[in-house]
C-alpha cells in the first residue's frame, strides 16, 4: 500500500493536476494526542485546515492556506490550564532535492544576507512526494505562547528570608571600610 493511502496529507507530486487541488483535513484525536505530546501540551483539542496545493516552477509545489488549531497548555505561572486559538497562515514551497532551486549556492563572500520578510528558501523531497504532517506540526509549535498563562496571572516576589534587613551590608559600606583602613595606614 502506498503512503498517499494510508496518509491524507501525503502529496503525490507525479499525481497533482496541472490546476492544482485542495486538500481539507482535520486531525484524528489519536493524531492530536501524539502532537501534544510531542509538543508538550496538556491537549490538542483541534487541528484541521484547508490547503491549496499548486505547481510550481518546473518540478516543485507550493502549499498554502489556514489551519486552525485549539490547545490547552500549563500556565508558567499556577501551573493551571490555559486554552488559546491560533489561526495560523501555512506557506511552503517543496521542491525534488534533484532540483537546481534546493541548492542554495555558496556565498562568494563571508557573509551571507537574509532578508527576515523574505519568503523562506524551498524544502526539499526525495522519491514520488512528501508528507505534510511534520510542517503542519512546526507550523504549530512556532505559534505556540512559549510562556503562557491566564489573563491577570503574574509572578509575584517572595521574600524567602526570614529577617531580610540582618546582616545585609551596603556596597558603600564595604567602601567606606576600605578608605579608613587606606587612611589608617598613611
Amino acid at each position: 500500500m502506498s503512503a498517499e493511502r494510508t496518509n491524507p496529507l501525503f502529496v503525490a507530486v507525479a499525481r497533482l493536476p496541472q490546476s492544482g487541488q485542495r486538500l481539507e483535513f482535520d486531525m484524528t484525536e489519536a493524531e492530536r494526542s501524539r502532537i501534544a505530546q510531542t509538543l508538550g501540551l496538556v491537549e490538542l483539542q483541534h487541528l484541521s485546515g484547508t490547503l491549496d496545493i499548486e505547481r510550481w516552477q518546473k518540478s516543485g509545489v507550493r502549499v498554502s492556506g489556514p489551519i486552525e488549531a485549539r490547545a490547552i497548555q500549563e500556565s508558567v505561572v499556577t501551573l493551571e490550564p490555559v486554552e488559546r486559538a491560533y489561526a495560523m497562515d501555512f506557506r511552503m514551497t517543496f521542491v525534488p532535492d534533484t532540483s537546481k532551486l534546493a541548492r542554495i549556492p555558496a556565498p562568494e563572500e563571508q557573509e551571507l544576507f537574509v532578508d527576515p520578510e523574505g519568503e523562506d528558501p524551498p524544502e526539499t523531497f526525495s522519491g514520488e512526494g512528501f508528507d505534510l504532517s511534520p510542517y503542519i506540526e512546526e507550523q504549530l509549535a512556532l505559534e505556540l505562547d512559549p510562556f503562557p498563562r491566564n489573563e491577570g496571572e503574574a509572578f509575584e516576589e517572595v521574600d524567602t528570608d526570614p529577617e531580610p534587613e540582618e546582616g545585609k551590608i551596603s556596597p558603600f559600606a564595604g567602601l567606606s571600610a576600605l578608605k579608613k583602613q587606606q587612611g589608617d595606614e598613611n
